[in-house]
């Protein structure tokens, strides 16, 4: 019997062997990131231009909406203006109004992002979450102390940083990672407020996303992880989690690609040799 010929046996490899070289292709780019040289989007520069400007004490609320499946896609931009807003001397508060989002957040706070020498209670401070969707909104930017306690439960009353910033009037940006939560905001607080607004958003959403930036209610917007690998280059942190996550996704796109092209180009060989 004679022995299979190069293409014979490329269309025969074992289907575990190809998953196995994009696993590895994909991890490598994790764990050695690259710099890609990206063009920085209108939306990103938008957004670090607004947090830079910002002025010293200013008081930002961060909020995390979404479940934690979108974390891969959200979480590196979310990470990369965390970064950025605790470089700076601001008064950050974090809130979710999706349940995951609380857990999300403290991971990130605990294991990603560089709180420098801020102190908790006085410059930053955790709420945790706090339930009703856009009415657990509506009454939080009311009153900052409604939740009673933080995430660890702690009365939101000792807190000093929740005795100067007491309210949404109090707020110079209010930046939500995720979706659905966009609107809650945009109708209780940017509306009832005049409260700036910016997000950070998947991919898919930010068609839906781009008219708001264009009339001024989003004052920024950070895309994806795209976004976060822009915003990362903008800050000079080569190896961060934007760049490690967009280097795995280009990674693992090309590896389709090649594996898209290779099967083709073997197909019609065969095909060719057949007639």
């Amino acid at each position: 019997m004679a022995k299979p010929d190069i293409w014979t046996r490329i269309q025969r490899i074992d289907v575990r062997a190809i998953y196995a070289i994009a696993g590895l292709v994909i991890c490598s780019f994790v764990l050695q990131p690259v710099v890609l040289p990206l063009p920085v989007s209108t939306g990103t520069r938008m957004m670090y231009d607004f947090i830079e400007k910002l002025p010293a004490g200013s008081v930002v609320v961060m909020s995390q909406e979404h479940t934690v499946g979108f974390w891969p896609e959200c979480g590196p931009g979310a990470v990369a203006v965390w970064t950025h807003a605790f470089k700076r001397p601001l008064k950050l508060i974090f809130v979710a109004f999706v349940a995951d989002g609380a857990l999300m957040t403290h991971t990130a706070l605990t294991t990603l992002v560089d709180r420098g020498d801020k102190k908790y209670g006085e410059d930053y401070v955790q709420i945790g979450f706090v339930a009703g969707e856009e009415a657990g909104v509506a009454a939080f930017a009311k009153d900052f102390t409604m939740p009673r306690s933080d995430y660890f439960g702690t009365s939101l009353e000792t807190l000093p940083l929740l005795k100067k910033a007491k309210s949404a009037k109090d707020v110079a940006l209010w930046v939500v990672t995720g979706s659905i939560g966009n609107y809650w905001v945009l109708r209780q607080v940017n509306a009832a407020y005049n409260v700036p607004q910016a997000t950070v958003t998947m991919a898919g959403l930010e068609p839906t996303f781009l008219p708001y930036l264009a009339s001024g209610q989003f004052v920024g917007m950070v895309n994806s992880v795209r976004g976060g690998a822009e915003y990362e280059n903008l800050m000079k942190m080569p190896g961060g989690f934007g760049n490690q996550m967009m280097g795995a996704v280009t990674a693992g796109t090309g590896a389709v690609f090649f594996l898209v092209i290779l099967g083709n180009v073997v197909y019609w060989i065969q095909r060719r040799r057949r007639k």
